[in-house]
């Protein structure tokens, strides 16, 4: 079931493209809030039915990477004073995106589909710019300028996630707040290991704990056959 919301959302890729070339904005920005929608659901009735697997995340991650270049092509071809008027503000995030995308492929042979906060987060922004920009025909620049900079920082997220981690994919949460915890455990092992050889006997040069040595000297033992004065 969550695969097959997942192909919906692939399939109105096409479908969006013809009314995009055909000029109607709005309806593109309506069909674009209803992939958005495919892409929320797909994941929790994975997680809900238990259906997780990799191959529908591999699938997830191709679906995104299509809609996100897609809804691109459409802010391009319908407005293009987008990025005649912001070049910098939309080419430096999508170079990271690019960026991390190819670490992705050239490490894992795979796209990556992190569970990571703050991609969802600029993901969201992303589709609320692009839609309300489809829907209603102008663009704000705060909403551009805030959508760009949380899709540049997830980028970077995602390529710190895949330079560091043996399985980006199964990261949940943040790469900070994984960092911060890797941190704590290695000051708590230290800490243990630190007190672990404190709490260790002490061998001694002469002696041990249990049986300690003597300090005075001992008597030598007589010889039988010693005669005393």
């Amino acid at each position: 079931m969550a695969d097959a919301l997942t192909l919906l959302r692939i399939a109105l890729i096409p479908i969006l493209w013809w009314q995009a070339v055909l000029g109607r904005g709005s309806l593109v920005g309506l069909g674009l809030a209803a992939a958005g929608a495919t892409d929320v659901l797909d994941g929790r009735l994975a997680r809900r039915m238990g259906q997780e697997t990799q191959r529908g995340a591999e699938l997830d991650a191709i679906a995104d990477v299509l809609l996100l270049a897609s809804a691109a092509g459409w802010l391009g071809l319908l407005h293009p004073e987008i990025i005649r008027d912001n070049p910098v503000l939309v080419l430096v995030p999508f170079a990271v995106y690019i960026a991390s995308l190819a670490v992705g492929l050239i490490k894992f042979r795979r796209l990556v589909n992190t569970h990571l906060y703050l991609p969802k987060a600029a993901g969201c922004l992303l589709y609320t710019f692009a839609v309300v920009t489809l829907a209603t025909g102008g663009y704000s620049r705060l909403l551009l300028a805030l959508a760009a900079a949380a899709f540049a920082l997830s980028s970077i997220e995602m390529l710190a996630a895949e330079l560091l981690l043996s399985d980006p994919g199964m990261s949940r949460g943040s790469i900070l707040f994984r960092a911060r915890r890797w941190d704590m455990s290695t000051i708590q092992v230290r800490g243990s290991a630190r007190k672990h050889r404190s709490q260790a006997p002490i061998s001694m040069a002469v002696g041990n704990i249990t049986t300690p040595a003597s300090s005075n000297p001992t008597e030598a033992a007589p010889i039988p056959n010693e005669t005393r004065p």
